[in-house]
């Protein structure tokens, strides 16, 4: 699914939400950070669970530490999903190390 990406300066982050500008529901949000010595950007992909789709973004910042993290990772599991997907589209969610109620 395809998403259109807004930039907020002000907080360092990335806003994945869908392609039609009058949704205003935020499905991921990337965090950005700069890493110690270099000037590369870490990014941090946060996935907004179903229940918070329809909260005001800047609500969302405050449950960052709650939601999920996407990541591409290996493992020996990849070998089988791979005979079905494409590895380059399997991405795994890592639960929260809060706990995941929600306000």
């Amino acid at each position: 699914k395809l998403h259109s990406l807004w930039l907020s300066r002000e907080h360092d982050l990335i806003l994945l939400r869908d392609l039609s500008f009058k949704e205003r529901s935020v499905s991921y949000i990337m965090t950005l950070s700069n890493s110690d010595s270099q000037k590369n950007v870490v990014a941090t992909c946060k996935c907004v669970p179903h229940h918070c789709l329809s909260h005001d973004w800047l609500s969302l910042l405050e449950k960052l530490g709650s939601m999920d993290v996407l990541v591409k990772h290996k493992s020996p599991v990849l070998d089988i999903l791979s005979k079905f997907e494409n590895r380059d589209y399997i991405h795994v969610l890592i639960a929260s190390h809060q706990d995941n109620e929600y306000p």
